[in-house]
């Protein structure tokens, strides 16, 4: 049986090497992340929205709207399968 997961690709931070970070789980154990280092670097009240709306969407765990909001906060998300 396999689990889906969803890759998180946040190009606005960077690993030691200049990479994007990147973190791999099930949409609602990503959340953390997007509250915690995504919401400390927003600036206005746009960013704001986007974010709600993001969290809003790995809660209900729909791809769709991750990706057509993510970018707007430079976060990329594509679904993966593990087995």
């Amino acid at each position: 049986m396999s689990e889906t997961q969803w890759r998180l690709r946040d190009v606005d931070n960077r690993g030691p090497d200049g990479e994007p970070y990147e973190i791999t789980g099930a949409p609602d154990e990503l959340i953390a992340y997007l509250d915690g280092p995504v919401r400390s670097d927003l600036t206005g009240f746009k960013a704001e929205e986007h974010l709600k709306d993001l969290i809003a969407a790995y809660n209900r765990a729909d791809i769709a709207t991750a990706r057509n909001v993510g970018p707007q906060l430079s976060i990329y998300t594509e679904e993966v399968t593990s087995a």
